[in-house]
């Protein structure tokens, strides 16, 4: 009997990934043996007190939580903890600007309320995974009051960290397609042609339709049916940029729907885009809790380019009415899954300011 398999059914079905990456404030990746359950902190090599601190800490913030896993043989004297935070530049343009459309009680603004561009990255090496929750408390505390402690000493991450999902105890797709593309990605990095990057296997990060699927840090942006061209392309920033076209999840630290229109302009303005900081407002209609379940969207999304030019963009976002794409999202699904997907209804740059000139005499 053949089995099904969600990420050929999804590339059958042409479905754009696009809007797929999730949105976290931050990541908190745990280097655990394997193997792996299919919820990766409950394995039984996960100490009870790090499982019941992840389950408490995960209710009431935007966390995620990861397993990695460095796929060798050896054994490391050390478990390496790295904490990924969004990392905000000092001015928002929102400050004291009328909103983006009138705005009533019913109405919710989603906001970055400062310029963002990629996570800060910390790491720790630790004895076990014993000191992982203690740890976590003190980095916490510290970061509340400035602080720093030399009883967990962290050092700043100065490399990329690509995060490749294996996880084939969720779903048998990110071990049959993530576990090559892994295996070569790491031959690369240790070859020198993935330059200044680790490889990490990555337990569940979603989408695995997507498979195989991977989370490149700091910058947050996810990508999916990748290949080591695409990856390449990616690291490196060069090449065709019309690679990632069926290939780019989305960008991490914007919500969802906005993620669509990070893409068409990344596209058009080609690599050099993602060196600009963006700021961005989101305006949901009708009443809502969340921004993925309104069916209208104005989106307004400042870029603070690398001369110091601010560009203003801004766009209607349309929650399509029938379902984009009907398919099973996993490959343990019974039944499939309507999909819908956000469109640019409208998009104009509304504002260009750029930095004033100092003449010198």
């Amino acid at each position: 009997m053949k089995h099904f398999s969600c990420a050929i059914a999804a590339q059958q079905a042409k479905e754009d990934p696009i809007g797929t990456a999730g949105h976290y404030q931050t990541y908190v990746l745990i280097e655990c043996p394997m193997p792996w359950q299919a919820h990766v902190f409950d394995s039984n090599h996960i100490p009870a007190a790090l499982r019941h601190y992840i389950q408490a800490t995960k209710r009431d913030n935007s966390i995620q939580f990861l397993g990695i896993n460095r796929g060798t043989a050896a054994r490391h004297a050390h478990t390496t903890l790295l904490i990924y935070q969004q990392t905000h530049l000092p001015t928002s343009p929102f400050s004291n600007e009328t909103p983006i459309s009138p705005v009533d009680a019913r109405r919710k603004i989603y906001a970055s309320d400062r310029f963002i561009n990629q996570y800060h990255g910390f790491e720790y090496q630790l004895e076990s995974l014993d000191q992982v929750v203690p740890c976590l408390q003190a980095h916490w505390r510290n970061q509340q009051l400035g602080q720093h402690t030399t009883a967990y000493p962290n050092q700043p991450i100065v490399k990329r960290d690509i995060l490749v999902c294996t996880h084939g105890m969720r779903d048998r797709c990110c071990a049959r397609f993530g576990q090559p593309l892994f295996r070569d990605a790491r031959h690369l990095s240790e070859q020198g042609q993935l330059p200044d990057t680790r490889i990490w296997q990555a337990s569940h990060i979603g989408g695995h339709r997507f498979a195989p699927t991977a989370i490149t840090l700091p910058d947050g942006r996810y990508y999916g049916h990748l290949s080591i061209p695409v990856l390449q392309a990616a690291i490196t920033r060069s090449g065709d940029i019309s690679l990632l076209h069926a290939t780019y999840r989305g960008w991490g630290l914007l919500p969802r729907p906005l993620q669509v229109l990070e893409k068409k302009l990344l596209l058009s303005q080609n690599w050099p885009w993602l060196n600009n900081k963006v700021a961005y407002r989101l305006l949901t209609l009708p009443a809502t809790n969340h921004p993925s379940e309104s069916s209208h969207i104005y989106a307004e999304f400042t870029i603070k380019q690398t001369d110091g030019t601010l560009v203003t963009h801004r766009a209607q976002l349309i929650r399509e009415t029938h379902p984009s794409y009907c398919i099973k999202t996993s490959c343990s699904d019974t039944s499939p899954s309507a999909l819908y997907k956000y469109a640019i209804a409208k998009h104009n740059v509304v504002q260009q300011l750029r930095p004033a000139v100092t003449a010198h005499h």
